[in-house]
């Protein structure tokens, strides 16, 4: 199972990789519930996470230093920002690194300057996930694709899935398979609007 799509040096060095498609997350970008702000843009976003904007009276909140929290290197959901808000830059060295969704909510749950990204499964009432782009993240904006951070969850297997590899991926795609998917806040493949 992967988070990530399966990069250009994995598909070289592993050219029989095949990844079928199982479901689409949105990442959310959270803050405390307590921060003023409700919406970014995609540039904003990156440039909080890069380092370019260091505090929230840049981006229209109160005059606090910007607590950035990310994933580990090797992160699934670190990759997709990477690839998707920052277009392949860095992130700041600044940040504080969590090992675990949890350990992200926990923190900007805990701490009214602080900002992170997590799977909008994950998301509750202890944070507060941004608008970004003036999209709000939720099932429908994400199947639709107009919420725009957001990854495939994959399964991969090693050549054609064949004898208990092809009837698992087969009951995941199967309506009942979507179903549970779905009933995870996972936004279900067969729901995804063609892009």
């Amino acid at each position: 199972m992967s988070s990530a799509n399966l990069s250009a040096s994995q598909k070289s060095q592993y050219p029989n990789l095949k990844a079928v498609p199982i479901a689409v997350d949105g990442i959310a970008i959270i803050v405390n519930p307590q921060n003023n702000i409700s919406n970014l843009t995609t540039n904003q976003t990156r440039d909080i996470f890069t380092g370019n904007i260091t505090n929230w009276n840049q981006v229209g909140g109160s005059d606090a230093k910007i607590n950035v929290v990310n994933r580990e290197e090797g992160s699934g959901t670190r990759d997709g920002i990477q690839k998707i808000v920052l277009k392949g830059g860095n992130f700041s060295t600044g940040g504080i690194t969590q090992s675990s969704t949890g350990a992200v909510r926990s923190y900007v749950a805990g701490d009214s300057n602080a900002i992170g990204y997590i799977s909008f499964a994950e998301v509750d009432n202890s944070v507060k996930a941004l608008n970004i782009n003036s999209v709000a993240p939720t099932y429908d904006t994400i199947a639709n694709g107009t919420y725009p951070v957001q990854r495939y969850f994959l399964l991969v297997t090693n050549g054609d899935p064949t004898g208990n590899a092809k009837a698992f991926i087969d009951f995941t795609l199967s309506p009942a398979g979507q179903a549970i998917l779905k009933a995870d806040k996972e936004v279900a493949i067969s729901d995804v609007s063609a892009k």
